[in-house]
C-alpha cells in the first residue's frame, strides 16, 4: 500500500518507519526544510506541502491510506481550527475529489475532547464534552473527520490518542520537581502511538469508528512522580492538590481548568483488536529515561560515543568538558502575575495583551499574554542555573529565536537544552564557541518558544 502522512512530525515519521518496515510505500508530508530532513532520516519520501493548501496537496501523490496527523504548532486557537478543522476538511476533499481516490483516511486526535470528568472512567462510548476551545476545535474536527470522509466515500477513522511520549519527550525532570498535581496520566509510548495506528490499518480494523489509543493503565500522577523518584535516588517531589490549585488566585481560569482536567482512558477497544504493546505502562516506557538519568548523575558519558570535536592538538571538547549531543533539562519556573508586571515596567512594554486582564477577556486568547522576551529571559536564567559543565565566558548571540505558541499568566516553563556545535574560538578568556538548541516547554509538554544561543565557554 501507498500510504501518505500529512503533518509527518513526531509521530509521523515513527508511523512511516514502522509502515515502512511492513513493506509499505510511505509519503511524509511536512511545510518546513527541518521537518522534511526529519522526514528524510526515517527513510520516507518527503514532499514538501501546506497540508492546508489544496494547491500544495495537489503535488503529494495519491495513496491507499491518508494519515492526517499535523499539528497547529501554536496555542493560538485561529491557527488550530485552520490545521485542525479547515486543513482536515481540505484535505478530504482533495483526496476524496481524484480519479483515484483513497481507501481510507485516519486522523489523529486527542483524549482533550472528553474535558474534565473528576477522575472516572471513559471510553469510545462516553461523548465528548470539550470545555475550551482548543478541545470543542478537536471535537469539530472529529466530525470532520467521519462525516466528510463518508461523504467523500472514504472509510474513515479517528484515533484519539493520549499524551504520546519517549525519546526527545519525557518529562522526567518535570516529575522530579514538582509540584504534582492529583490526577490521572493518560499516556501512550510513541512506538505504541504509531503500533497502534498501523494495527488499524494494517489489520483493516475501526473503519467508520474511533478507537482511543492509550496505555493499559491511567497511572495516578502523584504516585507515578513517588515511583519515578525512588528509582532515580531522589526524594520524592512536592504535591499540590485539585484544591489548592482551584483557591489559586494568581492562576487564570483557563491555567486552572488546563491542571485539573482528570480522567481515566480505556483501552479495551484496542486491547480488543489484538495490538499487544510495547510498553503497556509508563513504567516500562520511562526506563530509559530513568537509566539515562542515573548514568548522568554518577557521571557516566551521555555522548553515545560520538567522537568529541576537536581543533588540532588536544580536544576542544576536553578543554570545555562538553561534547555535541550532551543535554539537560531545567528546572521549571512559574510566570506570575508579578513577573509581567515588572517586565511590562522594566521594559515600558504596557500592550494590553500583558497588562489588561479585562480587555483581554474578549480577546482572542482570552487572558493575559506574557511578553516574549520576558519568557526568553526566564528561560535563559534557568539554562544558566542549571549548567553544570563549561564555564560561560560570554553571552555571544541567539539565533532562530521563535514565539511558538503563547504562555499565560499561571503558566510553567522548562527548557530542554542540548549541545550541537562545539568550535575553537581566538576569543580573549574562551576555549570555544557553543551552540546549543533550545525548546522551551509548558506544563503541558507543549513547546512554546524555541531558539539557538551561542556562548564563549572557556
Amino acid at each position: 500500500m501507498r500510504v501518505v502522512v500529512l503533518g509527518c512530525g513526531y509521530l509521523g515519521n515513527e508511523l512511516g518507519r514502522q509502515l515502512g518496515s511492513a513493506g509499505h510505500d510511505v509519503v511524509g508530508v511536512r511545510r518546513s526544510a527541518d521537518g522534511l530532513a526529519a522526514v528524510e532520516d526515517a527513510g520516507l519520501d518527503a514532499v514538501r506541502a501546506d497540508v492546508t493548501d489544496p494547491t500544495d496537496l495537489a503535488a503529494v501523490p495519491d495513496a491507499d491510506w491518508v494519515v492526517y496527523a499535523a499539528s497547529a504548532g501554536s496555542g493560538d486557537p485561529a491557527a488550530a481550527r485552520a490545521a485542525y478543522v479547515d486543513g482536515l476538511r481540505t484535505a478530504i476533499e482533495q483526496f476524496g475529489g481524484r480519479a483515484d481516490p483513497p481507501d481510507r483516511f485516519l486522523y489523529v486526535s486527542s483524549t482533550g475532547v472528553y474535558g474534565d470528568r473528576d477522575g472516572t472512567w471513559v471510553d469510545e462510548e462516553t461523548p465528548p464534552a470539550p470545555e475550551t476551545e482548543r478541545e470543542r476545535i478537536l471535537a469539530t474536527a472529529e466530525r470532520v473527520a467521519l462525516d466528510a470522509t463518508e461523504e467523500a466515500g472514504i472509510d474513515g477513522t479517528v484515533a484519539r490518542l493520549g499524551g504520546i511520549y519517549g525519546p526527545d519527550r519525557y518529562r522526567l525532570q518535570r516529575f522530579l520537581e514538582g509540584p504534582v498535581v492529583a490526577g490521572h496520566l493518560n499516556a501512550v509510548h510513541r512506538e505504541d502511538a504509531g503500533g497502534a495506528i498501523r494495527h488499524l490499518l494494517d489489520g483493516d480494523h475501526a473503519r467508520g469508528e474511533v478507537v482511543l489509543v492509550v496505555d493499559d493503565e491511567p497511572v495516578d500522577k502523584q504516585a507515578f512522580a513517588d515511583w519515578l523518584a525512588e528509582q532515580c535516588g531522589v526524594p520524592e517531589p512536592p504535591k499540590r492538590t485539585r484544591e489548592a490549585v482551584r483557591a489559586d488566585d494568581s492562576l487564570s481560569d483557563a491555567s486552572k481548568r488546563r491542571r485539573l482536567a482528570d480522567k481515566r482512558c480505556s483501552n479495551a477497544k484496542l486491547r480488543g483488536l489484538g495490538y499487544d504493546f510495547a510498553y503497556p505502562t509508563v513504567r516500562e516506557g520511562y526506563r530509559p529515561a530513568i537509566e539515562a538519568y542515573r548514568e548522568s548523575r554518577d557521571g557516566g558519558d551521555s555522548n553515545d560515543g560520538d567522537p568529541p570535536h576537536t581543533d588540532g592538538g588536544a580536544s576542544v571538547s576536553d578543554r570545555v568538558d562538553l561534547d555535541p549531543g550532551d543535554s539537560f533539562t531545567t528546572a521549571a519556573r512559574t510566570i506570575t502575575e508579578a513577573d509581567v508586571v515588572n517586565f511590562a515596567g522594566v521594559s515600558g512594554d504596557f500592550n494590553y495583551l500583558h497588562v489588561d486582564a479585562e480587555r483581554t477577556a474578549d480577546a482572542e486568547y482570552g487572558e493575559r499574554v506574557a511578553h516574549g522576551a520576558l519568557v526568553f529571559s526566564v528561560a535563559t536564567g534557568l539554562i544558566w542555573q542549571a549548567r553544570d559543565r563549561g564555564d560561560v565566558v560570554a553571552f555571544y548571540g541567539v539565533d532562530d529565536l521563535r514565539f511558538v505558541a503563547p504562555v499565560f499568566v499561571g503558566d510553567t516553563v522548562h527548557a530542554e537544552v542540548t549541545v550541537t556545535e562545539i568550535e575553537g574560538t581566538d576569543a580573549p578568556d574562551a576555549e570555544a564557541l557553543v551552540r546549543h538548541e533550545v525548546r522551551v516547554r509548558d506544563q503541558d509538554d507543549e513547546v512554546v518558544m524555541t531558539f539557538e544561543p551561542l556562548a564563549l565557554v572557556g
